[in-house]
């Protein structure tokens, strides 16, 4: 995965989890709704001071927006759920919602043992 890639799934899982409009968004991230649309479609070349600002909004660390994998210490639940995703991809459409199912599943189970 390249630094795109990783960009963009981490602004696509963000953005999902925050409930708000692309336009909100990229209002919340203080870069403009362009910006936003490139980066998650893989495309554009982020400044460093873009890829500051944003990770500072997000309070993620900056390499987590370019290095895969995504990975954060303040947000456990958002690294998870970044990897599933990723992991998503390689199970056969066929077999996705089972999958998820038995992912909940497992998500029960770690939350009784805590």
């Amino acid at each position: 995965m390249d630094y795109r890639q990783n960009l963009a799934e981490t602004l696509k899982l963000a953005k999902e989890t925050s409930d708000l409009s692309l336009t909100a968004f990229a209002e919340k991230l203080k870069i403009s709704k362009t910006q936003l649309v490139e980066f998650l479609n893989e495309r554009g070349n982020p400044r460093m001071s873009t890829v500051l600002l944003i990770a500072e909004k997000l309070e993620i660390n900056p390499a987590d927006l370019l290095a895969p994998p995504f990975q954060s210490q303040k947000h456990p639940a958002l690294e998870l759920m970044l990897q599933t995703r990723i992991v998503l991809r390689f199970v056969a459409p066929q077999n996705r919602q089972a999958f998820v199912a038995h992912y909940a599943k497992m998500l029960l189970l770690m939350e009784d043992a805590q």
